[in-house]
C-alpha cells in the first residue's frame, strides 16, 4: 500500500479492511519477548474483498497439486534417491504483484498514523493483501515466475508441477529435481543443483518452515526411510 491524493481512486473501487487477531503456537525462531505460555500474538490486516469492482470479472482462480502431479514427483524423488523436503511461504498472498488495476482500502488508524497520512489522502492498494479476491492468483502467478526464471519447467499437464532442467554439451535434458506447488506449501526434491536453486528462492520469500524426510503436507503425514521409499497416512486425521 501507499498514499496517493484524495480523489485519486474511486470511491467504489476504495474497499474497508479489518483487523484480524489471533493466537498461534510460537515456532523455535520466535523471540522470548514475543512469547507468552507458549503462543504467539498474530495480527492479519483482511480487506473485504467482496467489496472490489471487479468481484465478478477478474481472474481469481487459482491452481492447487493434483494427486497425480504429487504422485509423480513423490516416484521421482524416491527412484533418483533424493532427500523429500517441503516448504511453506509466510504471508505468501502479500508477495503478489497487482494487476494494474486502480484499488485502495480505508486504512485502520494504525496503518494511517504509519504512513503518516493526512486527512487528504488515500490509500492504494497496489499488490496482493489477505482478503482480495485475486490473492490467491496474484501469488501463483508471481512464484510461477519465479520458478521459471530459476530455469524450472511447467508441466503441461498439471500447472503446479515444476521441474528444474539443465541441458549437457549434447543438448541432452538432465533433470535436477521436481517441485509441486499447492497454494503456499510445497513438497518435493532434488540434487545439489536443485536445492542451491530452492536456496535462491529462499532468499526472495519468506519460508515459514522448511522440512526433511518426516513432515505434514496438505493434511497427510509423509515418512521418508533410509532406503528413499516414502510412505503417507492420514492417521492422526483419523
Amino acid at each position: 500500500v501507499r498514499k496517493v491524493a484524495k480523489g485519486k481512486i474511486p470511491e467504489s473501487a476504495v474497499m474497508r479492511c479489518r483487523w484480524i487477531l489471533s493466537w498461534k503456537s510460537a515456532g523455535p525462531n520466535d523471540s522470548p519477548a514475543d512469547v507468552s505460555n507458549g503462543q504467539k500474538a498474530k495480527a492479519r490486516l483482511v480487506v473485504v474483498g467482496f467489496e472490489d469492482p471487479g468481484v465478478g470479472i477478474v481472474k481469481n482462480d487459482s491452481p492447487t497439486l493434483s494427486k497425480d502431479g504429487r504422485q509423480m514427483i513423490l516416484q521421482q524423488v524416491s527412484s533418483n534417491g533424493w532427500d523429500l523436503i517441503s516448504f511453506d511461504v509466510s504471508t505468501a498472498f502479500l508477495h503478489g504483484d497487482g494487476d494494474g488495476r486502480v484499488l485502495g482500502i480505508h486504512p485502520p488508524p494504525e496503518l494511517r498514523e504509519a504512513l503518516g497520512m493526512s486527512e487528504t489522502e488515500q490509500c492504494s492498494l497496489e499488490g496482493g493483501a489477505y482478503g482480495r479476491v485475486d490473492a490467491p492468483y496474484l501469488w501463483y502467478c508471481k512464484f510461477r515466475d519465479t520458478l521459471v526464471a530459476e530455469g524450472f519447467y511447467q508441466c503441461p499437464l498439471d500447472p503446479c508441477v515444476f521441474t528444474l532442467a539443465t541441458k549437457d554439451s549434447k543438448g541432452q535434458l538432465r533433470i535436477h529435481g521436481s517441485v509441486g506447488i499447492h497454494v503456499d506449501d510445497g513438497i518435493g526434491g532434488g540434487d545439489q543443483v536443485f536445492l542451491a536453486s530452492l536456496q535462491r528462492i529462499k532468499n526472495k520469500f519468506n519460508f515459514g518452515s522448511f522440512e526433511q524426510g518426516s513432515f505434514t503436507f496438505t493434511g497427510i503425514r509423509f515418512q521418508q526411510w533410509d532406503d528413499k521409499s516414502i510412505e503417507y497416512d492420514q492417521v492422526d486425521y483419523i
